[in-house]
């Protein structure tokens, strides 16, 4: 009948009270509430669920945000896929493998995943597997996010101080000595004597200064509004260019 949900014994209009409810209280609760066995109340819940994610394989979506989260302590993870646009959250799936995100790729047609625009994620190669396979021109829709990229960048930084700390000791200079989080510290965090002395620093070492400047330089990536502008910044930086960056940053 056009009044019934398809499968059930209770019509469209009450499945849709009941489910109304499911949203502000637990299977059970909603089970005392409307004098329904458990069983009946989450069969409502379980076509409602249904019948949501055939609507989502339909729509557009332009832009997806891939990521884990830690479910259980030992290490265990799930995989959560959303729009970006909206937070919706469009599938969830164990662990956190290529497999695990292949799942939802396979659900959705090529059209559907041809019209996406960017899919960001971490840089967790799993994922990265998943993307570039399943994902036409993944290759220049992936968008790692600014969070890892940037730790990176740090991580590049910190390794040349070391490098070039090893040196400069040998020489029997220790300009570098417990100087590490000056290099990782945000300036928007540093005092103004803190900046003085980080400028006054970064003009006794080489590489180390250079290699900070170009972390500088990369976060501003997020600045781009056009891909060609990111792609041809211009020509690597010099040594006395990397020292004018610095000094215009002090």
């Amino acid at each position: 009948m056009p009044w019934a949900a398809a499968k059930s014994r209770y019509t469209a209009a009450f499945e849709e009270e009941v489910t109304a409810w499911l949203g502000e209280a637990s299977i059970l609760g909603v089970s005392k509430r409307m004098r329904m066995s458990w069983n009946a109340v989450s069969g409502i819940m379980e076509r409602a669920v249904r019948r949501g994610l055939e609507r989502r394989k339909a729509e557009p979506v332009r832009r997806l945000a891939v990521d884990e989260t830690s479910v259980k302590r030992g290490h265990r993870y799930a995989t959560i896929v959303s729009d970006t646009d909206t937070g919706r959250v469009l599938h969830v799936a164990k662990g956190r493998t290529r497999e695990s995100l292949a799942q939802f790729y396979r659900s959705r047609d090529g059209g559907w995943l041809a019209g996406l625009e960017s899919v960001s994620m971490d840089m967790w190669g799993p994922y990265v597997a998943a993307t570039g396979e399943w994902v036409p021109g993944a290759e220049l829709k992936t968008a790692f996010d600014r969070f890892h990229v940037a730790k990176h960048l740090a991580d590049a930084v910190d390794k040349v101080r070391r490098a070039e700390h090893r040196e400069l000791l040998a020489q029997g200079s220790a300009v570098l000595a417990r100087t590490r989080y000056r290099w990782l510290t945000g300036r928007g965090r540093m005092s103004h004597a803190e900046k003085l002395a980080f400028a006054a620093l970064r003009k006794n070492v080489d590489r180390t200064a250079r290699a900070w400047a170009v972390k500088e330089a990369a976060s501003k990536l997020w600045d781009y509004k056009l891909r060609g502008s990111a792609e041809n910044p211009g020509p690597p930086l010099d040594h006395a260019q990397a020292s004018r960056f610095c000094s215009s940053h002090s």
